[in-house]
This record gives structure tokens, C-alpha cells and sequence, in this order.
């Protein structure tokens, strides 16, 4: 089953695909087979996810990402048929840290953040993590254009959301030697309320490391 619907217009009438048209009550028996069909689906990929020792938690953010995802990848179509005034940007798809070394940017973002490092292009450095890019520029090294007007070492503040819990977190920086800045406190996320602990990468970077806050 299809919807015919206009550029930017809510759907006036759902169409089958021999295009006769399609009762409201006939709409509604139909979006709820979905919803019981996506419950069950999300029910089993929950119980395999917990036999595997995923938390109900750790479950639910992947969910809440996942959507995010799938949301996102639909705004993306959209896009496409688009008017140019309706113009938005969809989601990021990477950052750059201008560094002072990039030996010691690298492991920290590799060892105590477990992001991958990656060569691309003529030799540039990079950094891979769930759902993102970094891009590494030297301060002392052959400008790398276009760039920022005052590319500049230690100027940046960045979020990321992980995959352990407050304490797992400052329990785990400890244990690879970084002081923590601060927390874990609440903060207000993009998507959702954050429980963060705040850190400082080796060019004095305040890195946020965050995860959806409990309900109190």
C-alpha cells in the first residue's frame, strides 16, 4: 500500500496499488497490523540483545539512534523533491581539530576514547567513530585548504555520546590516566537530557562525554 501525495502537502487520500482508494477505517486497521508487526519485530531483537548481555538501556539508546537514523535518512529523501527555499542541513558528516601533535591527538582518541585512526587522501590523518568523522589538520604543518580563517589548537568544545554509564565512564578515564574536568551532571542534550563528564584532549579540547540521563 502507497500514499499519493504532493511536494510538501500532508497525504489528502491513501491509494492502493490498483488505485482505487482506501477507507479511514481500512488506514487505521492497517497502521496498527504495522505498529503490533514492528512491537513484536523489536521485542525479539530485544530478548536476542539481552541473551548477548545488552542491557535494556544500552537496547533503548540503540533504538533511540536507530530511529534517528531512519528519520533522518527519510528527511534526506525528501530532500530531494525539496523546494530550494525549504533548504536544511540533515545531519553532520565530520568535524576538524586543528592539532598540535597529531601522535598524541591520536592516541588519545584511540586508546582512551576508542575511536579507529585512518590514513586517507595524500597522508592525511583521521579519526572514525559511530556515526562520525574527525578530520586532524597539524598547526604546524602544510595549511590544508580551504580552512578555517584562525585554525587554532585547544578552541574547540565537542559531545559525544557513549556507550557506558557515568561511573563506567570516570572509572575508565582514571584507569588510562585522564583527570576529570567535571561530572558526571546534567546537561541538556540535542535529543534528549544528559548525564555528561568532561575531559580535556592533549591540545586542552573540552570533550563532553555523555549518555541520555535517567528519569529522577
Amino acid at each position: 500500500m502507497r500514499q499519493r501525495v504532493s511536494c510538501g502537502e500532508a497525504p489528502s487520500e491513501w491509494y492502493r496499488a490498483d488505485g482505487t482508494t482506501v477507507a479511514c477505517t481500512e488506514k487505521v486497521k492497517v497502521l496498527n497490523e504495522n505498529w503490533q508487526e514492528i512491537r513484536a519485530m523489536l521485542q525479539d531483537a530485544m530478548d536476542d540483545a539481552v541473551l548477548m548481555g545488552c542491557t535494556e538501556k544500552q537496547f533503548r539508546e540503540e533504538y533511540t539512534r536507530l530511529v534517528a537514523s531512519i528519520t533522518s535518512d527519510y528527511a534526506e529523501q525528501k530532500a530531494q523533491t525539496r523546494p530550494a527555499e525549504d533548504f536544511a542541513v540533515l545531519k553532520t558528516d565530520h568535524i576538524v581539530l586543528t592539532v598540535a601533535d597529531l601522535d598524541a591527538s591520536i592516541a588519545f582518541y584511540s586508546k582512551a576514547l576508542g575511536m579507529k585512526a585512518v590514513t586517507f587522501g595524500a597522508g592525511r590523518k583521521a579519526l572514525l567513530f559511530a556515526g562520525g568523522k574527525i578530520n586532524l589538520h597539524e598547526a604546524a604543518g602544510e595549511p590544508i585548504l580551504p580552512r578555517a580563517k584562525t585554525p587554532q589548537a585547544g578552541s574547540s568544545d565537542l559531545c559525544f555520546l557513549v556507550n557506558k554509564t557515568p561511573e563506567e565512564t570516570v572509572a575508565h578515564l582514571k584507569a588510562c590516566g585522564i583527570s576529570v574536568e567535571e561530572g558526571p551532571v546534567r546537561r541538556t542534550g540535542a535529543y534528549f537530557p544528559l548525564t555528561s563528564v568532561y575531559v580535556r584532549d592533549p591540545d586542552g579540547n573540552l570533550i563532553e562525554l555523555a549518555v541520555e540521563a535517567e528519569d529522577d
